[in-house]
């Protein structure tokens, strides 16, 4: 199992505590790998040349993997059932990988933790022209003359790697990385590589997200929203922020219906309103849709989904619930790693029988699945095949301690089915 850590692409390391790997390795008797990628500007810089193509922390990930490959039966793995699994930014990459024609052939099995490549299907959110424009800009930050042949030299010059790191966040959204698509290694939208069957089909799919996807992500990004109140202006004025990077949303629809019988004279309501807005938006959907439209071109159909429904009561996003006033109960973006990585098990001070137990669960779940390619024998695939009529319907997991066999139909018909359509 090869390990892609989160952190926006923008920063990370295998070295955090949250990922060690050693209890899952133990516990689900698989070989755990992970490996350190570029990140930020040195790792995702473009520069239209064939010494900067963009995406090169991709292309540390691919290097990695591919030494994996060469190099698995001296640590009693497999090369030919290798799982390449990761959260958030690293779930994202996952998806680049399934998509990415230099990594065809490299992996079995993928898990896709709260995150895709899958947005906007009519244009990228970071295409090269763009991308390039603001690699320039970069440049002329840290002094280097973009309009000079040599630009790229200039960077190269720069020893301090510290000077690539962005200034804070001033509008939520404007430091943000994505992988750069009309690149080698991403070489289409990913709505046109499964029209023009350009997609790595002969794999299964293991993919999910939290009940609370963009809560927490809302307050860090647009401080306005922790104020006393939070108007109907407000959330649009954020909403067109958001659509300076994801481009072409549909801001009175989109509005209109997360507002639908929320009362809009109370911040709480609203600010959960936005969270399931932007959950939606930069999580859920893009993830549910690539899964789906894989199982629809894959050779097997052998795709499955989950939604984690619970949270220990002493979870890793404590502090954070404390600081941003949230209710304990929120399941937040990220509240899967404690139960994927065992730390119940391996720090089990404040932590229940009930979340030690779940754990464990959650690692037999996702380890089944790297070594038989299905979680277990009650988990239904995403798509029903079964279904008597033409409609499709999908079935997923709904993963909680509570009830361990429950099966949501259709969940997201109203959301990633019907208000976004026109965008995904």
């Amino acid at each position: 199992m090869f390990w892609i850590y989160g952190g926006g692409l923008s920063m990370g390391s295998i070295f955090q505590d949250m990922y060690n790997g050693s209890v899952l390795a133990a516990t689900g008797d698989v070989v755990i790998v992970a490996a350190n990628y570029r990140v930020g500007a040195l790792g995702f810089l473009y520069g239209a040349d064939n010494s900067a193509p963009g995406n090169v922390g991709l292309y540390d990930q691919l290097l990695a993997l591919k030494w994996v490959r060469d190099n698995a039966q001296a640590f009693g793995g497999d090369r030919d059932r290798i799982t390449i699994f990761g959260e958030s930014a690293g779930s994202m990459s996952v998806s680049a990988h399934v998509l990415s024609p230099l990594s065809s052939g490299q992996f079995r099995r993928a898990i896709m933790f709260s995150g895709s490549v899958m947005y906007n299907k009519d244009r990228p959110i970071i295409d090269t022209i763009e991308a390039l424009e603001k690699s320039k800009q970069k440049a002329k930050e840290l002094g280097c003359d973009p309009y000079d042949y040599h630009w790229l030299d200039c960077l190269r010059d720069i020893s301090d790697p510290k000077l690539f790191k962005d200034p804070p966040v001033s509008n939520g959204l404007s430091s943000s990385i994505f992988p750069v698509i009309g690149t080698e290694f991403l070489p289409q939208l990913p709505q046109k590589a499964f029209e023009l069957g350009q997609v790595n089909t002969d794999i299964d799919i293991l993919s999910g997200t939290t009940t609370h996807e963009g809560l927490s992500m809302a307050l860090m990004l647009f401080p306005e929203t922790m104020g006393s109140q939070l108007t109907v202006e407000q959330f649009t004025t954020i909403l067109a922020k958001v659509d300076q990077s994801f481009h072409n949303l549909d801001i009175a629809n989109i509005t209109k219906y997360y507002l639908n019988n929320v009362d809009t004279t109370s911040v709480h309501d609203m600010r959960m309103a936005l969270g399931d807005l932007m959950g939606d938006l930069f999580m859920v959907c893009p993830t549910f849709k690539f899964a789906k439209t894989f199982a629809q071109n894959s050779r097997n159909n052998n795709v499955y989904y989950y939604q984690l429904q619970y949270k220990a009561e002493n979870s890793l996003s404590a502090p954070l619930d404390k600081a941003l006033g949230l209710d304990a109960s929120v399941v937040h973006h990220g509240s899967d790693i404690e139960f994927i990585f065992g730390i119940p098990l391996l720090k089990p001070e404040g932590y229940s029988e009930l979340d030690y137990d779940f754990s464990l669960h959650v690692m037999q779940l996702i380890s089944n699945f790297a070594k038989y390619g299905k979680p277990d024998n009650d988990w239904p695939k995403l798509l029903d095949t079964n279904s008597k009529d033409s409609i499709i319907v999908t079935k997923i997991r709904a993963l909680t301690p509570h009830d361990l066999t429950s099966i949501i139909d259709n969940p997201f018909d109203s959301t990633c089915g019907d208000v976004w359509k026109y965008y995904f």
